[in-house]
């Protein structure tokens, strides 16, 4: 699978957060209209979009590559030519081998990977607001602006490490690479006192891990199909879904015993290494192998 392909969909994340971010402030500032606290606005109106996308996406979402509109004629060549040979050309022996896909040492060292990376997005993510508001001292309008010039850069990431780990055909060091940023970005982020460095930082660490999603999920498709390829991939999902609740617990638990997100953000640093060092792990078993 393409990384391309994925970054399409992860690109949308942060294009949403532009938009959110934007008005976020706004939305806080309605606080004790119609009786609704400032959050409660906030809630209402940001959840509608995608209550309502949830029911355009089941309505009008494509079943088949073949009538997916987004792919050009070419993509959907070839995404229909590889779907062919996996089915007679799978990795892992039948279409019923399950198992042997949860126990595949690559569906497990993706999760961890997985695991890593939104365990420490969640945990950045949900107290970014907050962090960024105590280093610069500005406004609940003014942060949504900032959080939001910080998303354009990581939708710029989402779309280029992708475009060339396809150009290149590598995909390892375009998990790892984007990583060790992050990781230097979390530290630089929570050590500094002056704001500018500090967002910039954590703006380079949020996008080191977002960027390499699209990579990320490339991977499975090269070694699993049909249902082991479901398996996996559910498998690689729920590990990352269990870090993403992990990750927001961690940063409220690290806030409260140093009233401080300083050392919460520099110990993120921690994850997005075991993020690089799995990823080098793996490219040298790919190797072998």
């Amino acid at each position: 699978m393409r990384a391309r392909a994925v970054s399409r969909f992860y690109v949308a994340v942060p294009l949403s957060t532009v938009l959110m971010g934007s008005v976020a402030g706004l939305l806080l500032d309605l606080q004790g209209r119609l009786g609704l606290a400032g959050w409660q606005w906030l809630f209402l109106i940001e959840g509608l979009p995608a209550l309502i996308l949830s029911v355009i996406f089941f309505m009008y979402l494509p079943d088949t590559p073949e009538n997916a509109s987004w792919l050009t004629s070419g993509e959907r060549a070839w995404l229909l030519d590889r779907v062919g040979k996996e089915r007679t050309e799978g990795k892992i022996a039948h279409t019923d081998d399950i198992l042997p896909a949860l126990l595949d040492y690559r569906v497990v060292l993706l999760g961890i990977i997985y695991f890593c990376s939104i365990g420490s997005a969640y945990a950045y993510s949900l107290s970014a607001p907050l962090i960024i508001q105590k280093l610069t001292g500005f406004t609940a309008t003014r942060v949504g602006l900032v959080v939001a010039g910080m998303s354009l850069f990581n939708a710029l990431c989402v779309l280029l490490v992708p475009l060339h780990s396809d150009r290149t055909g590598e995909r390892f060091w375009h998990i790892a690479i984007p990583a060790v940023f992050a990781t230097m970005g979390f530290l630089i982020g929570g050590h500094s006192s002056t704001p500018l460095v500090g967002i910039v930082a954590l703006a380079f660490g949020q996008a080191g891990l977002v960027s390499a999603h699209p990579v990320i999920w490339s991977l499975p498709a090269s070694f699993l199909r049909d249902k082991s390829a479901a398996a996996g991939i559910a498998a690689i999902s729920s590990l990352g879904i269990f870090g993403g609740f992990l990750g927001p617990i961690w940063m409220g638990r690290m806030r409260d015993a140093t009233q401080s997100y300083s050392i919460g953000i520099m110990c993120l640093a921690i994850p997005t290494l075991v993020i690089a060092a799995t990823a080098l792990y793996m490219k040298k078993l790919a190797r072998s192998n």
